[in-house]
């Protein structure tokens, strides 16, 4: 069930329409929509594990770490000019310094999975 209902938009006072999905006994009725994200987030990354210990049967561990950067990198840039948001000089330091941080994270987190995919090797396979 689709419900909806008139609104104003942002500070402008512009009326448009709102739409919630979902109703009372649906999925989407009962979460909130961060839950929605943070369950997918999981799921994905999650899929992202099993994937890269297929990979790692058949790619060297870094050499497969790199070109998946370079898929990210790809699909990252393609939703942002999709959605207009290309002003890297309205970035602020902080703001670069905490991305950094983080890219840094992503890219430890990605090599402890691969670490992890080739150290288990000798465990049973599971996918």
């Amino acid at each position: 069930m689709v419900a909806s209902k008139v609104g104003l938009a942002s500070s402008r006072g512009v009326p448009c329409r709102v739409r919630r999905l979902g109703g009372r006994g649906s999925i989407m009725g009962r979460m909130k929509t961060f839950q929605v994200w943070a369950l997918l987030s999981a799921l994905f990354a999650g899929i992202t594990a099993i994937l890269a210990k297929k990979c790692v049967e058949t790619v060297p561990t870094n050499l497969a770490v790199a070109l998946r950067v370079l898929v990210v990198l790809a699909f990252a840039g393609a939703i942002a000019v999709a959605t207009g948001q290309t002003r890297v000089g309205d970035v602020t330091p902080r703001a670069w310094t905490f991305l950094v941080l983080s890219g840094i994270a992503t890219g430890l987190s990605w090599l402890c999975i691969a670490a992890h995919s080739t150290s288990s090797n000798k465990l049973q396979k599971v996918c």
